[in-house]
């Protein structure tokens, strides 16, 4: 009997050696026949799936693979006698079927628990197929999610199906599965109209991406491409992919989600490796409150078609899976097995010995140790490949006492520096740039004194060393210059409300803030209302001046750009000024193909953001005073905006820049000193245009918690150190380290708020030093749990039964110290709004937060005693309502919040908070330019804004060409058909108007459906079902029907006392184009042109 067999065998656990495994035999409970038959069911062995299949499978045959990093799933799966050893029990021989089971929900039908590991989906029937006709991995990965997300059933997958999908590309084999389970449009739309998504679809489908890295990988000549330097394409570099996951609690215990891939930044390991041999798992917040057996889970093998990830890393709540050398065996039992054939993957221990040895480590911290692993994950661009001779080791410049004063900072030549200029396409050589060089990390800063004519060399301080090596590296990832920033400053800056405070309490008077919070919201309004006042322009003049103060308002060009350029954008410093982070990732729409937030409409033309639409109608012609659509575009862009100022309390100051800070390696600058020159002409404190920076400023970097963190000190102009632009370089001199100051920063990529307008720098004093240092027992509040590395190879010798899942308890141990920070920091302004901001107690949670937010690197927790104490005293129900406020500010900019009565009450005599005198003077400012901006847009008459001629035009003429008794017969027909498909796409449009508080992607997907069902009416002669005769050019239906949706608009006008955007939303381009040619001169770009001009800087 199967059960009776199973009470003598032996449990195998496997241990790691490198890639190797290890068997130790151990007793275990003998399992009933019930449990057998549920682990069998733990895949899918619905016989429906190939019915189609012959009745008995061809041999399977095992093909060495060429491949030095081999990284797709498609291997047949091994009949023959090899060395494999196995993870979990072997399979008992059965002659009759084990008992049958109640199919589980197709929610969980492929997320099983098992003995030992946890599979995603695995099915054995069609894993085999897969494998032995090579069907791509990204089809397998899409069949899995789509089969887990119930939108594709094993029925829609027979044989024939599946050996298609063989052989093919990914982008090849993903169109087939998702035409099969209908996810996309496919053929539906005629080819044109599909293609005008082209540009959208490829800046975030993968499926090119993984056919270029497939193939890279695979290259015996060249298996190192995917780091850069493609014979085909220099630039085009790999690991740009992300595949993710989504970890929750069912009724049935843990589920696993999976999730769209997409294209987005690449990292070393990803580049390395594979971007499909990395699998990025989200914890849900439901997992919060069990984080010690979310870490457990993470400790076992988890199975994804066939191939086996194991956890290797964790930060901000995203658990990194490694897939290693192991697979599942094609048993009705699990098992995992190692294949030693050399099929040109690693175990987890290997890539943690490649990247970060722990032998070579062993002073280390164990804490400190596993922080160095995200060194290999950070987003990165690669840069030059340097020689190992050319990475040269030098000493920092410490002080007398003792501080480091380069913490973090290295040099570079200009020949390094210019090489990273040439292949990243930037307009000059950066002064610096935040670099990964094999472990070490930091900033490189330009060499000084250095010529052109030398090769490549980086000079490497030792406070940049996190990975230590017995010599240096010859790998070529780990020689590569891995690029995270260069030097990018951003001038203007938004005040944090942990600065005004600090500000404030160091001498800024609040009027002083109250008048710069006016000043910053008229400037901005201004330039947009200014076509209304002024008499002396022509009214083109106007149109081109709101164009331009358009687009510098809304950051149009970085918006733009990081759409397009995901992979890069962070290195560049762009920013996409509209991102819907807090929805809810749960759900998974695939109904039809979703759109990417922020993409214009191609169907009708219409851009998505509001500063895009604004800038449309503008290039075009029109008016703010002649059409209704752009006066209330333009006026609901003005009013989003100063909602944001008032619900932020936001107070803009021009006359600042946030920029990296590095030292100063002549020694020149004394204590207090700072020098920066912009490569660009800026304004000085007193308004004349200069490039260098003089006299006072203050400066600060986030976190600013204490009276300290902010410092007035003086600004310099130093030529020895004119070389360097676009950073801010600190003294070197003094007792300690000038960054350190800032609430404790360093040189390895801290940038740093700098100030130089006079309204705030002239008032404000310095606090007293003694801020900048801990207080007293402060490390009485924390129990450090930090062994050595050399004592944790003691604890777990490497090759021992626990070594991997000791070391992934220490790797995950982050999972179980969610949520601490982020209430310290209330904690903090709840301390700071009682008590206040200079109290001892205000400046003991102050550093509870900078200590904890190092905890993951130092090892050093919070006791619960204190913790607890801290709770009850500064936690609880109650809230600081400033800070309510500015948190649901920040959710929905545009909802008004009912605030809760429970809120922590200020003591009597500590006076009024800066925080809440200004936001009741934000809404004050706000309410009076709002009636100022209202007023730009009322015009006189009864009227209000004449209807356009210009757009009425081509229906109008199509009328009147009816009286040709030659045609006018069937024109008239034919119109009849237009006006009754664009009355009956009016009134659709009307019931399913409101939809502004619903989630970006489900607005354009539903405005896209309308403009789609709008352009594909009345049929054209010639088509299916043909509705017109055959007088009709595409282009002049266009246009008729585009000039009668907004005649029709303007008649519903006079009914309902109010236009629509509907003209606009369904035929942007067509009534773009006919103003256009109304108003004259107008320029045709191609499709592509007009993309790439709108990437270009201004």
């Amino acid at each position: 009997m199967a059960a009776e067999a199973l009470v003598e065998e032996k449990q195998l656990k496997r241990t790691q050696n490198g890639s190797l495994s290890t068997l130790v035999p151990t007793q275990r409970e003998t399992p009933s026949l019930h449990q057998l038959s549920q682990a069998s069911s733990s895949f899918n062995d619905d016989d429906s799936l190939f019915a189609n299949a012959p009745s008995q499978p061809p041999a399977r045959v095992s093909i060495a693979s060429p491949r030095k990093h081999e990284q797709t799933l498609d291997e047949p799966v091994d009949t023959r006698p090899c060395k494999k050893r196995k993870l979990a029990p072997e399979p008992v021989t059965q002659q009759s079927s084990p008992p049958e089971t109640p199919r589980p929900p197709t929610a969980s039908l492929y997320s099983q628990q098992c003995d030992g590991l946890f599979i995603i989906h695995h099915n054995r029937k069609y894993q085999p197929w897969f494998n032995k006709h090579n069907v791509p991995y990204g089809a397998q990965y899409e069949l899995a999610r789509l089969l887990k997300a119930g939108r594709l059933s094993p029925e829609n997958l027979d044989y024939t199906f599946v050996t298609s999908l063989g052989g093919l590309s990914n982008v090849a084999a993903v169109a087939l599965v998702e035409q099969r389970a209908g996810t996309s449009n496919g053929k539906s739309l005629s080819t044109r109209l599909y293609k005008a998504f082209d540009a959208e679809r490829d800046a975030n489908r993968p499926w090119i991406e993984q056919d270029l890295e497939e193939s890279c990988l695979s290259a015996t000549d060249s298996p190192d491409s995917c780091l850069s330097g493609h014979t085909d394409d220099p630039t085009w570099f790999g690991g740009k992919i992300t595949y993710r996951a989504k970890l929750c609690w069912t009724k049935g215990g843990f589920e696993m989600q999976l999730e769209k891939p997409e294209l987005g930044p690449s990292n070393r390991f990803a580049r390395k490796w594979g971007s499909m041999r990395f699998l990025r798992v989200k914890i849900g917040w439901d997992l919060k409150k069990m984080a010690h057996r979310v870490v457990e889970f993470f400790q076992q093998p988890i199975v994804l078609n066939g191939r086996v990830f194991r956890a290797f890393d964790e930060k901000d709540g995203t658990v990194f899976c490694f897939m290693t050398n192991e697979r599942m065996s094609n048993s009705r039992i699990p098992q995992v097995e190692v294949d030693e054939l050399g099929l040109g993957r690693m175990g987890v221990l290997e890539l943690i010995q490649w990247h970060n040895p722990l032998r070579q480590n062993r002073k280390q911290a164990m804490a400190k140790w596993a922080s160095r692993l995200a060194l290999g994950l950070s987003t990165s661009v690669p840069g030059p490949v340097l020689n190992a001779q050319d990475i040269i080791p030098i000493s920092d410049i410490v002080s007398k006492q003792g501080s480091d004063m380069t913490d973090g900072a290295g040099l570079a030549n200009q020949a390094t520096l210019r090489a990273i200029k040439e292949q990243l396409g930037l307009d000059h050589i950066p002064s610096a740039v935040q670099v990964r060089v094999d472990g070490n990390k930091g900033l490189i800063v330009q060499k000084l004194a250095d010529s052109l004519d030398d090769d490549m060399q980086v000079w490497l301080r030792s406070s940049m060393t996190k990975v230590k090596r017995p010599e240096p590296s010859t790998d070529r990832a780990q020689r590569t210059i891995d690029l995270l920033r260069v030097a990018h400053p951003r001038f203007g800056a938004m005040l944090s409300p942990e600065v005004i405070i600090n500000l404030n309490h160091n001498g800024v008077p609040v009027t002083a803030l109250k008048l710069l919070m006016q000043v910053s919201l008229v400037e901005l309004t201004a330039p947009l209302i200014a076509w209304s006042q002024y008499q002396d322009k022509t009214p083109l003049d106007e149109l081109v001046d709101l164009w331009i103060a358009t687009y510098k308002k809304g950051s149009v060009g970085g918006q733009r750009a990081a759409r397009h350029k995901v992979a890069t954008s962070r290195m560049r410093g762009y920013q996409s000024a509209k991102e819907e982070d807090d929805l809810d990732e749960d759900e998974d729409e695939l109904a039809l193909e979703e759109s990417t937030p922020w993409w214009a409409d191609e169907f009708s033309g219409q851009p998505s953001t509001l500063e895009e639409t604004v800038l449309y109608y503008l290039s075009a012609g029109f008016d703010p005073r002649l059409c209704w659509v752009l006066a209330e575009k333009l006026r609901q862009m003005i009013k989003a905006s100063i909602d944001n100022h008032r619900k932020k309390c936001r107070i803009d100051v021009q006359k600042a820049v946030t920029a990296f800070i590095v030292p100063d390696e002549t020694g020149i600058l004394k204590p207090g000193e700072v020098f920066f020159q912009s490569s660009l002409s800026i304004l000085s404190a007193d308004g004349f245009d200069c490039n260098v920076i003089k006299g006072p400023i203050l400066i600060t970097r986030h976190p600013c918690k204490l009276p300290s963190d902010i410092r007035k000190w003086e600004a310099v102009d130093c030529f020895a150190l004119r070389d360097l632009k676009d950073v801010i370089v600190m003294s070197t001199q003094g007792e300690r380290r000038a960054a350190d100051y800032l609430s404790g920063g360093d040189y390895d990529g801290d940038k740093a708020l700098m100030i130089w307008e006079k309204t705030i720098v002239e008032p404000f004093v310095n606090a007293d030093l003694r801020f900048a240092d801990p207080p007293e027992g402060i490390e009485d509040n924390f129990e450090v749990k930090n062994e050595l590395v050399s004592e944790f190879l003691e604890r777990a010798p490497e090759g021992s039964p626990q070594h991997l899942k000791e070391l992934q308890g220490t790797l995950l141990n982050g999972i179980t110290n969610t949520g601490t920070v982020g209430l310290y920091s209330t904690f903090h302004s709840v301390a700071c709004y009682t008590l206040g901001y200079d109290n001892e107690e205000t400046k003991r949670l102050a550093y509870m937060f900078c200590m904890i937010l190092d905890g993951a690197k130092t090892g050093k927790q919070v006791l619960r005693s204190v913790f607890i104490k801290d709770s009850r005293r500064y936690g609880g129900d109650a809230k600081l309502k400033w800070l309510h406020r500015l948190k649901e500010a920040k959710k929905n900019t545009n909802s008004s919040t009912e605030f809760k009565t429970d809120y922590v009450q200020r003591p009597k005599g500590m006076g009024t908070f800066v925080i809440e005198d200004l936001q009741a003077f934000a809404a004050e400012v706000a309410n009076s330019e709002q009636e100022r901006v209202d007023g730009a847009f009322k015009w006189p008459g009864e009227g209000g804004i004449p209807h356009d001629a210009d757009l009425k035009a081509p229906w109008l003429d199509a009328l009147a060409r009816t009286a040709d008794p030659a045609v006018g017969h069937i024109l008239e027909r034919d119109l009849e058909r237009i006006r009754l498909h664009v009355e009956e796409q009016y009134v659709l449009a009307e019931k399913d108007a409101k939809f502004t508080k619903k989630p970006i992607t489900e607005r354009q997907d539903a405005l896209r459906a309308r403009s789609l069902a709008f352009i594909t009416g009345p049929k054209m002669w010639g088509e299916e079902g043909a509705e017109l005769s055959a007088m009709w050019t595409e282009e002049a239906l266009e246009s008729v029907r585009a000039s009668y949706a907004y005649v029709y608009d303007c008649n519903a006008r006079l009914c309902k006392g109010r236009y629509s955007r509907f003209p606009f939303d369904v035929a942007a381009r067509t009534l773009c184009r006919i103003k256009a040619k109304a108003v004259g001169r107008e320029t045709h770009l191609a499709g592509f042109v007009a993309d790439r001009m709108k990437l270009m800087s201004w």
